[in-house]
């Protein structure tokens, strides 16, 4: 009997160790698991995290290719206002040249009539006929002429100043509005924008009439000098001619 209660004694102290030690085992366990578990929720935290930072890249990436679009439709409307400025400025020189240049001839052709005007000298053995056609092509070349140089010296003005208010700050603001319109609410087949007012319709629409009217004026004047010339030289030849018949008569 004292051997099987020893036994049970013996058996009973180590069925006791075993559990506690199991239970430390699982308490152990247990507590891994808990780190695991945390472990676990970290990670999940932090790939939350860099899904949030991941869907905010692209949105700023989405942000930043509208931002890009937009710039680069600002810098294409630009690129078309300075084509249009370009274009704007050649338009302008080459009307003033023209017009400078007929401006230059007309007042040469006038001040050329007037100055020889001035210089003849008038004498009774001229022929009245001769000079009154002189003195009516006189005035009509000077006449002609300075409506002609005084025509293009307003029309060069005008155009000056209306090239410098359609390439100003207010004209360029609403063309890149338009064109930023355009370009926000495009369709297929909408054509671009463009300038409204340019200096060539407003040469057709207000100095083109005015023009033709300054280079008819000069080409008649032209002509007239052309006849004026020869009435001059006319004048002066049958003054000549008056004159080797009067030496002719003395000398008989």
């Amino acid at each position: 009997m004292d051997t099987i209660a020893k036994a049970q004694a013996v058996m009973t102290a180590w069925d006791s160790s075993m559990s506690q030690a199991w239970r430390e085992e699982e308490r152990s366990w247990h507590l891994y698991l808990t780190d695991g578990h945390e472990l676990d929720v970290a990670y999940f935290k932090s790939e939350s995290s860099h899904l949030l930072d991941m869907s905010d890249l692209r949105y700023r990436k989405i942000q930043w290719r509208e931002e890009d679009m937009e710039q680069r439709n600002l810098e294409n409307a630009r690129a078309l206002w300075l084509r249009f400025v370009e274009k704007n400025r050649r338009d302008v020189e080459e009307k003033s040249d023209q017009l400078k240049s007929i401006s230059n001839l007309a007042a040469l052709f006038c001040g050329f009539a007037t100055v020889n005007l001035t210089q003849f000298n008038v004498r009774t053995d001229y022929n009245w006929v001769l000079l009154g056609f002189y003195g009516v092509l006189t005035a009509l070349v000077e006449g002609l002429m300075v409506i002609s140089m005084v025509t293009c010296t307003l029309i060069l003005g005008s155009i000056v100043k209306m090239g410098k208010l359609y390439v100003n700050e207010v004209a360029e603001e609403e063309f890149i509005f338009q064109c930023r319109s355009f370009c926000m609410n495009f369709e297929l087949g909408d054509r671009p924008p463009c300038p409204k007012r340019t200096l060539e319709a407003f040469w057709e629409l207000r100095c083109e009439k005015s023009w033709q009217r300054a280079f008819l004026c000069f080409s008649f004047g032209m002509l007239s000098s052309a006849v004026f010339d020869c009435s001059f030289f006319s004048i002066q030849f049958v003054d000549l001619g008056a004159l080797f018949t009067l030496n002719n008569k003395r000398h008989i």
